[in-house]
């Protein structure tokens, strides 16, 4: 089962052409974010991906994704790279509804885990974590979910890849009812109970 799991989230060297200047500017936005180039080459697929409508259809032959009249192959095994978190739960299933009311509840990975801590820490190492996230994208200790009076905050913990919300990278924001954050292709979602 561990050696399944590791195959799913093993990177695949591939190789590509790229102009001189935009590697450049790759290269220098990667240090100004703090990220690392990988990661920018990815969110500029997606992002690419996202502006021309591609998206994915039914699979026809369990191989291959069909996108607007191209195909791409993937290797067998291969996952789907950002999960659509669940719905948010509807307002007779929560007892709160706004921020701080209630109790914080995050989904993720399918399950609901209440954040029964003032700060909650979420990354990869098993140790350091209330939350572990086995992807070696997620930094030791990635971000914290921290109570401050009667609000809860997420906090981006220096990590490499960062925390995103609504296609944009974040420090800190306070989180309301029914906010998605990405920890790089993992969604949090949190509602109040």
């Amino acid at each position: 089962m561990a050696d399944d799991d590791s195959s799913q989230n093993r990177k695949t060297l591939r190789s590509f052409y790229a102009r001189d200047y935009l590697w450049e500017l790759f290269e220098y936005m990667s240090e100004e974010l703090g990220c690392s180039t990988e990661y920018l080459l990815n969110e500029a697929m997606r992002e690419y991906a996202k502006k021309r409508d591609f998206k994915p259809s039914d699979r026809t032959d369990g191989k291959s994704k069909t996108f607007s009249g191209a195909t791409l192959h993937e290797p067998p095994g291969a996952s789907k790279n950002r999960q659509e978190p669940p719905p948010p739960p509807s307002s007779s299933e929560r007892s709160g509804g706004e921020s701080g009311d209630g109790e914080l509840v995050m989904i993720f990975d399918g399950e609901e885990r209440p954040v029964g801590k003032e700060r909650f820490v979420i990354g990869r190492a098993k140790q350091d974590s209330d939350l572990t996230i086995r992807d070696g994208n997620v930094s030791r200790q990635h971000c914290a979910i921290v109570k401050k009076d009667d609000d809860w905050f997420i906090k981006d913990l220096d990590s490499t890849n960062g925390v995103e919300h609504r296609g944009s990278r974040i420090e800190s924001k306070k989180i309301e009812d029914g906010d998605v954050f990405y920890l790089c292709d993992h969604p949090l979602q949190f509602t109040f109970r």
